[in-house]
């Protein structure tokens, strides 16, 4: 905050325990692509339906030039993931409000990733160096003024310069 107050936190760790369970493939990141390629085009389009058992969070993530573009995400996924994938690719677009709203000229250039994440669980801070796993795990911090700040695997490592399995 800006009145120099002090925030009290706690974190919560997000993750996919086995990543080779969850479909993390290049079609869902391509089907992000599409939703923005259609929303230029102010085409309107039929969502299939896609249920995948036991996933309860999803998050899209846009770069350019290797650089953060856009990142929203929930943890609370609809049941039919392609709406709840379409949902945040529109959000991390056009509503991420540390960027400005990605535009058609950029679509070209703009790199999609989609991490879809099952139920968080909570650790002690006594147990973090033990359960934590960086590259793998994610982290939620939420803070008391109803703000949170959630970091996937792949941003910690950026965000913090960490090291895959680096023990915080």
């Amino acid at each position: 905050t800006n009145d120099n107050s002090t925030s009290v936190g706690y974190a919560g760790i997000s993750y996919i325990k086995n990543s080779s369970s969850i479909i993390k493939n290049q079609k869902l990141d391509a089907y992000s692509r599409r939703i923005l390629q259609l929303t230029f085009n102010h085409n309107n389009f039929i969502m299939p339906y896609l249920h995948i058992k036991d996933i309860t969070g999803c998050f899209v993530t846009i770069r350019k030039n290797k650089q953060l573009r856009g990142c929203i995400g929930t943890f609370n996924a609809n049941k039919n993931i392609l709406n709840s994938i379409k949902d945040m690719t529109l959000n991390a677009a056009f509503h991420d409000e540390r960027f400005n709203p990605i535009t058609s000229d950029e679509l070209a250039s703009l790199e999609f990733e989609v991490t879809l994440l099952r139920q968080p669980f909570h650790i002690n801070l006594t147990d973090i160096n033990d359960r934590f796993v960086t590259g793998l795990h994610g982290i939620t911090i939420k803070f008391t003024d109803n703000v949170s700040a959630t970091y996937l695997a792949e941003v910690m490592i950026e965000s913090f310069n960490m090291s895959v399995n680096e023990k915080l």
